[in-house]
């Protein structure tokens, strides 16, 4: 109703509209402010992606390297529970041994029974086995690799300041090592 009295009068309402318009303006960020927020947040986006991406690559090492060691540690198990030899070797099929260790890993039986599944490392990184058998570890009922020792050595792509080892001892614990200090990196010497 009140805006029906201020249409009668011209001036009025004229003013009334007017006072709405800056109580919005008032409300309103402005396009400088805006573009300034907006600039202030590229900013610091500019200066914690570096850091981002380390993470990112770190994370990623870490979470291969721990695969493996998990991967590792349940064929041991695997073989003392059940009272039998098993393997952990590359597959690229998934079903048996054979390939290379970057195509993925399986944990078999002497009676070909698939355990577990590994996946395939990503795309451009490295994973090298220094040891005497070239694609299998074999754990005996023992729980022991047969005499067998050596470490995997993981390249990420473009990010060699991440790469490490997952180290086999020959009773067949498993640990990892991603710094030998703070100066020297793992190198297994590709």
């Amino acid at each position: 109703m009140e805006f029906e009295i201020f249409t009668q009068y011209g001036i009025s309402a004229k003013l009334f509209l007017v006072d709405n318009l800056k109580m919005i303006y008032k409300r309103a960020f402005s396009i400088i402010e805006l573009l300034f927020v907006l600039a202030v947040f590229g900013a610091m986006l500019l200066i914690v992606m570096p850091f981002g991406r380390a993470l990112i690559g770190k994370n990623r090492a870490e979470a291969r390297t721990e695969e493996l060691r998990a991967g590792l540690r349940f064929a041991r198990a695997a073989a003392i529970g059940l009272g039998e030899s098993v393997k952990f070797c590359s597959s690229k099929d998934h079903e048996k041994c054979n390939g290379s260790w970057k195509d993925g890993q399986i944990v078999i039986t002497e009676s070909n029974k698939v355990l577990r599944i590994l996946s395939e490392i990503p795309v451009g990184d490295e994973l090298v086995w220094k040891g005497r058998e070239k694609n299998t570890i074999t754990f005996s009922p023992e729980g022991l690799p047969g005499g067998q020792r050596g470490s995997f050595c993981y390249y990420p792509k473009n990010d060699p300041e991440n790469a490490a080892a997952v180290i086999m001892d020959i009773t067949g614990r498993v640990r990892v090592l991603s710094e030998i200090s703070k100066e020297e990196r793992i190198s297994c010497n590709l």
